[in-house]
């Protein structure tokens, strides 16, 4: 929802900035904004396949947000989804009760972790080490840049804040931003992470009130931030 400019006009959406900031030193490029409200890194990789069939591409960027490793919540999810990880969802379903168990034998622990895909109440949870959210959208990410490298096609990575967060040091999704920063450096992607271009500014003035997307004004930075990393990565 963020790439797709929610809350504020389409013109004033990063993608069709970043075509305005190019403009301003080169040739004018085309930008097809590709963001919908609500698809995580998997759905992504789904829609990006549909994309390069249907257009002669010349770069992808992919920006990031800090919820795209969660299970769609605007959907049931199937099965086949759901319980991709599981050997059972007999046995994943009796988890729990199995748990509450076993905390009275061996402690204040869960002896069996889940490994049913479900949405987490905060994105860091989704991030823990043994979780399986934060492994699918890794890979999702791993394969939309071996789509584009097949084509020939530069794949671009650009990490953003969550604005609905302070934007200082008690920022709480720091982690996030360090772990894909990692992935973009081990899959060789030019990753660009925008935390530090609003670190220490008020969250206020950057997003929509009461809603928590980026308004016009942080949009124009974000743009002007992907033009000149753009630059530098030809």
């Amino acid at each position: 929802s963020y790439t797709f400019g929610y809350a504020v006009a389409a013109e004033e959406a990063f993608p069709f900035l970043v075509a305005t900031e190019i403009a301003i030193s080169r040739p004018p490029v085309l930008t097809i904004n590709a963001g919908v409200p609500g698809y995580n890194s998997v759905q992504e990789l789904e829609y990006l396949r549909e994309l390069l069939d249907r257009f002669e591409v010349d770069r992808v960027l992919l920006s990031y947000v800090i919820n795209d490793a969660e299970p769609a919540p605007n959907f049931p999810l199937h099965p086949d989804t759901r319980f991709r990880h599981c050997n059972s969802w007999i046995w994943e379903r009796s988890k729990p009760a199995i748990n509450v168990l076993a905390k009275a034998v061996v402690g204040d622990r869960e002896l069996f972790e889940r490994k049913e895909v479900m949405p987490n109440p905060d994105p860091l949870d989704g991030f823990a080490p043994e979780r399986r959210e934060w492994y699918d959208s890794r890979a999702a990410i791993d394969e939309m840049a071996a789509l584009c490298a097949d084509r020939q096609i530069p794949f671009h990575l650009v990490i953003l804040p969550s604005f609905i967060m302070t934007l200082d040091d008690s920022y709480p999704y720091t982690l996030i931003h360090e772990r894909v920063m990692s992935w973009g450096k081990e899959l060789g992607v030019p990753t660009l992470d925008l935390l530090a271009l609003f670190h220490g500014l008020d969250v206020r003035e950057h997003s929509v009130p009461g809603d928590g997307h980026p308004n016009a004004a942080a949009h124009r930075m974000i743009a002007a931030a992907i033009r000149r990393h753009l630059a530098e990565a030809r």
